[in-house]
């Protein structure tokens, strides 16, 4: 690889751990926020959905519109809005208040994920691409690992104020990171009809986004349901801190090890994903100490990582250079669906059955997911 694009991928990955960390400060507690407003489970569910509705449909805009105008003037639009995320939670005083911003928080995924996974797409060679998506999404978990026992401190010693204050500062710093690192790429526009396909139709992507939506489930249970049920548990604000960078650390050695995948095949290492991912489910509804807690969550990390890293190479590499940004975009809206779903759906179960249903949900869906891959596997086809 050339040094100049080892550069702009170096700065890609400077720019998404800086963007995880200021993201990172507050997600792991703003169900506790909301409780501290009034909220009930199914409060924290709607919170938690609001942040994945516009994620099941701006993805694919955006990431079909980067390969018409270029990638770069979305990711600094996604950067920038992350930023304000942390700037709109310091105004709110209501759960009603909270539900908005928190919307606002997905409008700002949909422009960053789609446009930054293809940029780098652009930058690599299908050989290179599931390690460099790999580095990719190991800076975002490294930047999610290492900033929740922060704020947790920060929420302790202060408030939830000067926890989004610190948040929206540390946004600001990783939208002049990609400024700067990212101004010399010069992006191929493409011209035409990009919802016209000129390649094998998006059906054959159809176990993936199921994949992808197992995944962003899980994901969304565990950090929108799941910290106020550890509250609920006595698990004060530093533990949830630690209880979640533990989850992140695992996930970003997870992502930085794409062997793997290159000596099994992707389908089986997405098998063996879900099915880490669904026992681990099952285990947290059942883990109440704090370090069952620990232990579980690092096979969730685990079985987090290796779906998370595999469904994005898997679309890249499937996808016409063209529409490279529609694929991953149609990816990330599936991404979407699971984001807005799993809270909802694991709000009303929490509520209505019981504190640990969530899990035991998710982990069912996530078990279903692993029979569609397999029938591929059995006729031979490779994803």
């Amino acid at each position: 690889m050339e040094p100049y694009l080892k550069k702009q991928l170096l700065y890609i990955n400077l720019s998404i751990l800086t963007a995880a960390l200021s993201i990172s400060l507050w997600t792991p507690l703003l169900p506790v926020y909301a409780q501290k407003l009034g909220a009930t489970y199914l409060d924290i569910g709607i919170i938690g959905a609001a942040g994945g509705a516009p994620y099941m449909i701006l993805p694919f805009i955006t990431g079909s519109l980067s390969d018409r105008y270029g990638r770069k003037r979305f990711y600094y639009a996604g950067l920038a809005l992350i930023a304000a995320t942390s700037a709109l939670f310091t105004v709110t005083n209501n759960v009603q208040q909270v539900i908005l911003v928190r919307a606002f928080s997905g409008i700002a995924y949909s422009f960053i994920w789609p446009s930054a996974e293809a940029l780098i797409s652009d930058l690599t060679t299908l050989t290179k691409r599931t390690r460099s998506l790999g580095y990719f999404t190991f800076s975002w978990a490294l930047g999610m690992l290492a900033a929740p026992p922060i704020g947790g401190w920060i929420v302790q010693t202060a408030s939830f104020t000067i926890l989004f204050l610190t948040s929206l500062v540390v946004g600001i710093a990783a939208t002049i990171f990609a400024v700067h690192g990212l101004r010399t790429v010069r992006e191929a526009k493409i011209q035409g009809d990009l919802l016209r396909s000129r390649s094998n139709s998006m059906t054959i992507l159809m176990p993936v986004f199921l994949v992808a939506v197992a995944l962003s489930a899980a994901l969304a249970v565990v950090f929108n349901i799941f910290p106020a049920h550890l509250n609920n548990l006595g698990i004060d604000p530093f533990q949830i801190g630690v209880i979640f960078a533990a989850l992140g650390l695992t996930r970003a050695i997870t992502f930085s090890q794409t062997s793997y995948a290159t000596k099994i095949g992707e389908n089986l290492s997405m098998m063996i994903g879900l099915v880490i991912l669904a026992v681990s489910l099952f285990a947290t509804s059942t883990a109440t100490r704090f370090t069952e807690i620990i232990i579980v969550v690092v096979f969730l990390g685990v079985g987090m990582g290796i779906l998370g890293l595999l469904s994005i190479s898997v679309t890249s590499k499937m996808a016409t250079k063209e529409k490279t940004g529609a694929a991953i975009g149609a990816t990330e809206s599936f991404i979407g669906i699971g984001w807005a779903l799993g809270p909802l759906m694991g709000g009303i179960a929490a509520e209505t059955v019981g504190p640990t249903a969530p899990y035991i949900i998710t982990a069912i869906v996530a078990l279903a997911c692993v029979i569609p891959l397999a029938r591929r596997m059995a006729r031979g086809s490779t994803i």
